[in-house]
C-alpha cells in the first residue's frame, strides 16, 4: 500500500525583516523585527550580529540599548520550524558619534 503526504515540505519562509537599515547615534536604542511563516509546527528565532557566534535574542525582534560603535555592521536571524531552518538577508546598523546630526524624511501632504 502507498502512502502519500499532501502539504508543504518547505521550511519557514520569512515574510518581512524591518527595517533593513538604521543610522542612529551612540547611546540610542534600536530594534528589529522580522514576520515569519511556519511550514509545521512552532517559530524559534535566533538573532546574530555577522562575525559574532552568540545568539542575542531568541524573539522575533530584536532591540539593542545603548549602541556603540562596536554595535556597527549586520545582524541576521535564523527562524526554524519542525520542517528546518531559513537565514535572514542581513540588515545593517550605522552608528553615528554622539551629537552627530540626524535627518529624517517623512511624506507629509
Amino acid at each position: 500500500m502507498l502512502s502519500f503526504v499532501t502539504g508543504s515540505l518547505a521550511q519557514p519562509s520569512i515574510n518581512t525583516l524591518y527595517p533593513s537599515t538604521l543610522s542612529d547615534r551612540a547611546g540610542d536604542h534600536v530594534a528589529y523585527l522580522v514576520s515569519a511563516t511556519a511550514s509545521s509546527g512552532a517559530l524559534s528565532y535566533a538573532w546574530y550580529q555577522t562575525g559574532n557566534s552568540s545568539v542575542l535574542s531568541t524573539s522575533n525582534f530584536l532591540v539593542l540599548t545603548n549602541i556603540q560603535p562596536s554595535n556597527a555592521g549586520a545582524y541576521y536571524v535564523i527562524v526554524t520550524d519542525a520542517r528546518g531552518s531559513t537565514q535572514s538577508s542581513n540588515v545593517t546598523l550605522n552608528v553615528l558619534p554622539t551629537g552627530a546630526l540626524q535627518l529624517y524624511s517623512t511624506n507629509l501632504i
